[in-house]
């Protein structure tokens, strides 16, 4: 098989997307023998990037940083940026070279935006892509919270929908992280066969909960993407004065690498404690009453929202932050898109440690149940023994 991707698999990741690729190709190495070609920015080598090479023969990188990618959407102003940043003859070239070298049984997009590569391995007859999310949904809540780039992002938005049509009806199968996506997906192009692939993420293996609290509130996520960080502004400016109105001692940690100055001042201002890259996040996790994940932007299935509910610890969401999620009641994740219910969820949890506890015995009881990789695993294998 030969995997081109967007991003290497990285055990060491501080995002979420390359830890769950990384642990999709452990399962494709019982299956295949792997060959590699992926785009790399040069901080992404020591996030684990040696570990992965035992389970290739061969992997081609090409570098990826802020000025080729600038380059490339300036060259292509017309494309969608997502695509744009991932365009490159040298990657191209590695492409046919390696396909001048072995013959496929199987190729595998990691990355919807990888694609654009498609016409290149056409002889391949057994092709897969996973989307870790829906590009033209991401575009369209772009579409929806931005004045000022607003008819751009409609135009995105609608040029990557014509792509979306066309390349997932020229792929075997397309697998997505949820059910939500999985609807997308049929809904841009109904003859797609899609199957659903639980994405792996960590969970707390200790069975039992602490109710001593080092943090009221948590949030964690790589601060260096926008989404991330519109959340938490949009969480400070209105969300946690109506909080603090009633709770006044609320400590609130936000945790995730690379966080702006514009952040950084916002969160100081507040007394919220921002940590910066921790190798252990989900200590900090269990440390704290309530995950919060006040996202407005994105798509795709949430790493961060599985996580906390992992670890034991209800979660207030908006619906950007759990779709995908489908618990079976509403007593551990609350999703709440208004500012006042956001914030008197937030309340009701805090003055009730019994209730907190109970619905973060919940939350872990619900993600053992329904997050299975070992039955993921047996479906990976069946959907490539069929070739």
């Amino acid at each position: 098989m030969l995997i081109i991707s967007a991003h290497p698999p990285l055990p060491n990741s501080k995002e979420a997307g390359q830890k769950v690729f990384y642990n999709f190709v452990r399962q494709l190495q019982t299956e295949f023998e792997l060959h590699l070609i992926t785009f790399i920015r040069d901080d992404e080598k020591s996030w684990g990037f040696s570990d992965v090479e035992m389970y290739f023969k061969t992997i081609e990188t090409v570098r990826n940083s802020s000025s080729t990618k600038a380059i490339n959407i300036m060259k292509n102003p017309f494309k969608p940026i997502l695509l744009n940043t991932r365009k490159s003859p040298t990657f191209s070239f590695k492409i046919k070279e390696i396909l001048s070298k072995y013959e496929f049984d199987a190729v595998h997009f990691e990355w919807e935006q990888m694609l654009q590569y498609l016409d290149l391995v056409k002889k391949i007859k057994f092709k897969t892509v996973t989307c870790h999310d829906v590009i033209s949904q991401m575009y369209d809540r772009k579409y929806q919270h931005s004045a000022l780039l607003k008819f751009f992002y409609k135009y995105q938005e609608r040029v990557i929908l014509n792509f979306e049509k066309k390349m997932f009806g020229r792929i075997s199968n397309v697998f997505t992280l949820n059910e939500k996506d999985k609807r997308l997906v049929k809904n841009i192009n109904k003859d797609v066969s899609c199957e659903v692939i639980l994405p792996y993420f960590h969970k707390d293996e200790s069975s039992t909960i602490s109710s001593n609290k080092k943090y009221d509130l948590v949030f964690f996520g790589a601060m260096n993407r926008r989404e991330n960080e519109d959340g938490v502004k949009w969480f400070a400016k209105n969300v946690y004065p109506e909080i603090v109105k009633k709770y006044t001692n609320l400590s609130v940690l936000i945790l995730g690498s690379n966080p702006s100055d514009s952040l950084i001042k916002i969160c100081q201002k507040n007394n919220f404690k921002i940590s910066g890259y921790v190798d252990d996040p989900y200590q900090y996790i269990k440390e704290s009453a309530v995950g919060i994940v006040p996202l407005r932007l994105g798509a795709g299935i949430k790493i961060k929202t599985l996580e906390f509910l992992g670890c034991g610890i209800p979660v207030v969401s908006t619906s950007v932050g759990a779709e995908g999620i489908y618990p079976p009641d509403n007593s551990f994740l609350f999703v709440e898109d208004e500012e006042i219910s956001f914030s008197n969820k937030i309340l009701e949890l805090l003055e009730n440690p019994n209730q907190r506890l109970s619905a973060g015995n919940k939350a872990k009881k619900f993600i053992e149940e329904y997050y299975d990789f070992d039955e993921n695993n047996k479906k990976i294998s069946d959907i490539y023994n069929n070739i």
